[in-house]
């Protein structure tokens, strides 16, 4: 499970683009399938795709507050 994804380097302008309760996968860009944390490795094309979550848990504070970020101990 990712917690978030952002676009830039560690030591540039980060920008967040995803975060929970959304939907972060990491696909295989030859052939689309779905990675896991053990198949990553260096040099490994890959497509991060966000799919939006259920508006139950993005339209509301509870969805937010049991699903979001700071459930998991994150703050943006």
């Amino acid at each position: 499970m990712f917690l978030y994804s952002r676009v830039g380097a560690e030591s540039t302008n980060v920008e967040m683009v995803a975060t929970v309760p959304d939907l972060i996968s990491v696909l295989d860009a030859q052939n689309g399938s779905a990675l896991g944390t053990p198949q990553y490795k260096y040099g490994l094309r890959v497509l991060v795709l966000g799919i939006t979550a259920a508006p139950q848990w993005t339209s509301t504070e509870r969805g937010i507050a049991l699903g979001g970020p700071s459930a998991f101990g994150f703050v943006p």
